[in-house]
């Protein structure tokens, strides 16, 4: 297991029929990765990737299983991560492959507005593309629809959204957000 005491990274998850889907670029601090794998035994699903440097503690398998022997609530508290880790992943990828595209792709440069974080640079097209398990083909079909339909523009490299409101408003109407949003 790693202790992330603060970095940035990317997780892709790489098919046999070549395709990629990335969990996204992760800015961390204080971060543990690796429990799943602890606690199954199992090599990672995924590949992660270092962006930059990164201050990381390795946490070998003896030393866990002594820390969870003797500090229960280590265990406990590990539960609760991976309870919490699972809810959010399983919530994120229903959605993504649930709905239309257009709606996840939206609402995901929307969330991005709320929630103050950075604006994905979008000059590579195929790490967005594997962001949302599509081909780049399909991604930027989306994004010129967004365009066209103005619900965002382009500066640089980066997309804005137009009108919050008629975000909101088709975001709400899919589902994707609750009625409560801002």
């Amino acid at each position: 297991m790693y202790w992330i005491t603060l970095g940035e990274y990317t997780m892709h998850y790489h098919a046999e029929n070549g395709k990629v889907f990335s969990l996204g670029q992760r800015f961390v601090s204080d971060t543990l990765i690796g429990e799943i794998e602890y606690l199954t035994n199992t090599p990672s699903q995924f590949s992660v990737v270092a962006h930059d440097g990164m201050t990381v503690n390795i946490i070998p398998r003896a030393m866990m299983d002594e820390i969870l022997a003797s500090h229960a609530e280590v265990g406990i508290w590990l539960s609760q991560l991976l309870s919490i880790s699972y809810q959010r992943g399983m919530s994120k990828t229903m959605e993504r492959f649930l709905q239309p595209l257009l709606f996840t792709i939206l609402a995901d440069i929307y969330e991005r507005y709320l929630q103050g974080k950075p604006l994905v640079d979008f000059s590579q097209v195929y790490r967005e593309a594997e962001r949302f398990g599509c081909s780049e083909r399909a991604y930027r079909r989306v994004i010129n629809q967004l365009i066209e339909e103005r619900y965002i523009q382009k500066h640089a490299n980066v997309y804005r959204i137009n009108d919050m409101e008629k975000c909101r408003q088709i975001l709400t109407a899919s589902g994707r957000i609750g009625q409560a949003s801002p």
